[in-house]
């Protein structure tokens, strides 16, 4: 039994990794695939007589598949987006992007991830939600292991499970309206439909797999090296695409009152493309003299702009040592 689920997960690696990953989600209306170069893009399009090309990946400072994909879309004269998912936390108002540019797109569609994994099962089951021809069974298996979706965070799975979990409390059945409506009114992110960042923390880094709090990720600070605690970062509200009415820290139970949001950030309109979050930075110099030595949990509560607040589980371990 196990020797057949690693000839089978090996084959799987084999074929995503020598054929590009390139499936036919919905016969006639969607395909999907790694990214591909310009010319192999433009063969798929051709043979498939694809309408439209949906990139999923963000563009960032030297994205060199960016340019050549334009370059070859440019010369067919057909339908091209791009929408930039994370890859790890499904953000609020990405999905947003992505189902404003699927209300109307014209197939046969083509979605395009690094992998062919995780995003491309995204879109592809968000369309297939936002057109009510499937159920809910059908539409989770474009999320699993036959596409090479193995892990249960994966961004589609922890989508289509809030979703189910909606209908379920308010006993409702799936449909087009229904599933417009929640991620309209009702998704909540796993950060609470705000975004934010930590910057490393005197040259540790700071990681958050999945975009999630929980994984007790610790930051050793010694007073030895200096009386304060600094952190800095950005943080904004991705319900409302608004920047915050204020952020404050909590560390165990003593509030950090020595910090500050609204410092300048620009980069982060190149990033985001939102000039409201020009002035999205924060920063805590906290004095240690007041905290005792040991490790505290780090909290964070953002407050929009309407007084609405939310508090982050536990956010990191701060452990301070003489």
């Amino acid at each position: 039994m196990l020797i057949a689920l690693a000839v089978l997960v090996i084959g799987g690696v084999i074929f995503y990794a020598t054929w590009d990953n390139l499936r036919t989600a919905i016969p006639g209306q969607v395909y999907r695939s790694a990214q591909l170069s310009g010319s192999e893009l433009k063969e798929v399009v051709r043979a498939y007589g694809i309408k439209s090309v949906v990139n999923l990946r963000p563009i960032r400072e030297g994205s060199a598949w960016y340019p050549e994909e334009a370059a070859a879309m440019d010369g067919l004269g057909i339908e091209h987006h791009v929408v930039g998912l994370s890859q790890t936390t499904p953000r609020v108002d990405t999905f947003r992007a992505l189902k404003d540019v699927l209300e109307d797109i014209e197939t046969p569609v083509l979605f395009q991830c690094t992998s062919g994994v995780d995003r491309s099962g995204v879109a592809t089951a968000m369309f297939m939600l936002l057109r009510g021809e499937w159920t809910l069974e059908e539409v989770g298996k474009q999320l699993g292991w036959r596409y090479g979706a193995f892990s249960e965070n994966s961004t589609g799975k922890l989508l289509l499970a809030q979703y189910r979990e909606w209908l379920a409390q308010n006993s409702k059945t799936h449909s087009p309206e229904l599933f417009d409506d929640w991620l309209a009114n009702h998704y909540v992110d796993p950060s609470g439909n705000f975004h934010f960042f930590i910057h490393p923390i005197r040259d540790q880094p700071w990681l958050r797999p999945w975009g999630l709090y929980e994984e007790g990720v610790e930051f050793e600070i010694s007073r030895g090296d200096s009386p304060i605690f600094h952190v800095d970062g950005w943080a904004f509200d991705t319900d409302n695409e608004q920047p915050l009415a204020d952020i404050s820290f909590s560390l165990g139970a003593k509030p950090l009152v020595n910090s500050q949001y609204g410092l300048d950030s620009s980069w982060l309109i190149e990033d985001f493309g939102k000039e409201q979050y020009l002035q999205a930075g924060w920063a805590i110099n906290q004095p240690l003299e007041d905290i005792p030595d040991g490790c505290h949990d780090l909290r964070i509560t953002f407050e929009r702009l309407d007084g609405e607040s939310w508090q982050t589980p536990p956010a990191a371990r701060i452990c301070i040592t003489p």
